[in-house]
């Protein structure tokens, strides 16, 4: 189907018997086996296919549609005891009502792992828990994509325990896209939208 042209989720669970979970590994599987794939996002859905053009890395997705509706969050830190995963869910709401198809989420998804004294904000102790906690409880709607670039928080996981959390993320959502850390570039036909997450590097 990828070498085909483009291909909808849809499409590839139909052709292959697969749930949302097992197309996720596998497209990342194929990733891991050196095949680029580029994801294309459009109103009505996103689409896969093969890619053989190489672009600026940190143009990580293009958007089809003529206009752009979109919510713009940050700062969920989930795994904190601050996070407020109903606030999520009421944005879904209020998005599906609205029409809106995407949201951008511009850093720190996860709380991240730190010294002793600032895991007491913590709702675990293990960012492998904290990922597992984003994966089974942000809210799912085929019709709505996330953009989510990463930011200190969600850097730490590298810094203290040499663990990125895009491929778990990715691996497992199909309706997340990891932009990479601290910006990265949409393009949506002759514009680009940059989203960026200021780093702080002494923690």
């Amino acid at each position: 189907l990828l070498k085909e042209g483009s291909a909808t989720v849809e499409d590839m669970q139909k052709a292959t018997n697969l749930n949302r979970v097992e197309l996720a590994k596998k497209l990342n599987h194929l990733k891991s086996d050196g095949y680029i794939i580029k994801k294309l996002y459009a109103s009505e859905g996103f689409y896969f296919s093969l890619d053989n053009n190489l672009n600026d890395n940190k143009i990580k997705e293009i958007i089809l549609d003529d206009y752009l509706r979109f919510l713009v969050i940050s700062d969920c830190h989930f795994g904190s005891i601050f996070d407020r995963l109903e606030l999520i869910e009421y944005l879904y709401n209020y998005s599906i009502i609205n029409g809106i198809n995407n949201i951008f989420n511009t850093g720190d998804l996860v709380q991240g792992v730190y010294t002793e004294k600032e895991n007491v904000k913590s709702k675990f102790t293990s960012i492998e828990d904290q990922i597992s906690y984003v994966i089974k409880n942000y809210p799912y709607d085929k019709r709505i994509y996330n953009y989510i670039l990463l930011g200190n928080h969600d850097y730490n996981s590298i810094k203290h325990n040499y663990f990125d959390i895009s491929m778990q993320l990715e691996s497992k959502r199909i309706d997340f896209s990891i932009l990479g850390y601290e910006y990265a570039f949409i393009k949506t036909n002759n514009d680009y939208i940059c989203l960026h997450h200021p780093f702080i590097y002494d923690q």
